[in-house]
């Protein structure tokens, strides 16, 4: 009885000890993923821009302005010259890839995040001149205000 007694607590223990363990390495684990993602690409990513800037760069030769909303929202307005290249598109990546290389892209869209996830994939895919607007199309409507 004594020893069932003792190797209770002991038994106790070692489930603690194992589990903080696993908890450790799950939790090294998804710090590996989280960091997964090559330094180069946050190196190598699109510039952002303010808004002001944005509409001042976009202006030089050669360069593409492209809005990454839905059509509904493009045809409701865009910046003048834009073209539409819908982020939600089950052919986005291929009409993005269908793009000329050469030029300068301007990118701007609803939300920061489709812009950089754009610009992103555009750099990993050689393009090599990409710019995404900080605060996106209602960032851009109030900088024409002032």
């Amino acid at each position: 009885m004594k020893f069932a007694k003792s190797i209770i607590p002991l038994f106790a223990l070692l489930l603690l000890l194992g589990a903080g363990m696993s908890c450790k390495k799950s939790s090294e684990a998804s710090k590996a993923e989280e960091g997964a993602q090559p330094e180069s690409t946050v190196e190598n990513g699109p510039t952002t821009l303010e808004p002001t800037t944005f509409g001042t760069e976009m202006k030089k030769n050669n360069s593409v302005i492209v809005d990454l909303r839905f059509p509904v929202e493009f045809e409701q307005g865009h910046i003048d010259g834009a073209i539409n290249v819908n982020f939600f598109d089950p052919q986005f990546k291929n009409n993005i890839l269908a793009l000329d290389k050469s030029k300068k892209y301007y990118l701007y869209s609803k939300a920061d995040a489709q812009t950089k996830r754009t610009g992103i994939f555009m750099r990993q895919n050689g393009f090599t001149d990409v710019n995404v607007m900080k605060g996106g199309w209602e960032a851009w409507k109030e900088s024409q205000k002032k």
